[in-house]
């Protein structure tokens, strides 16, 4: 999919001795084929497209699974596979705040007309 992208973009043109065509990708310009046919071209492009991308991803950092937490007896977990790292907890107060009658979400700003949990009208 991600090939189809870049040779949307992707532009043939006629030598300058007529002999051949020659493709390139105007965000990849070290990427250049050559061809006696359009259709070799575009092929050739495509193969070498698909290579360059996948050498891309090979380079970049590889994405980590999350670590495992052990279960302890008595307690369900919604998801076996939960990273150990703990997220930092970051509390938000709003002046002359409301709370939403519908859901009891609170601190929910006098400038809200609509509960951002739920979507009921706040009173």
């Amino acid at each position: 999919m991600l090939t189809e992208f870049f040779m949307e973009r992707a532009q043939i043109v006629l030598s300058a001795d007529a002999e051949r065509f020659i493709g390139t990708v105007p965000e990849f310009p070290e990427l250049r084929v050559e061809a006696t046919t359009p259709e070799a071209c575009e092929r050739q492009l495509r193969e070498e497209m698909s290579r360059v991308l996948m050498l891309e991803a090979q380079a970049s950092p590889t994405h980590t699974t999350p670590v495992e937490r052990p279960v302890i007896a008595g307690k369900s977990h919604s998801s076996s596979t939960q990273s150990s790292a703990t997220q930092p907890s970051i509390r938000i107060t709003v002046e002359s705040a409301r709370a939403c009658q519908a859901c009891g979400a609170s601190g929910l700003s006098t400038a809200f007309q609509f509960c951002g949990l739920c979507g009921q009208k706040l009173s």
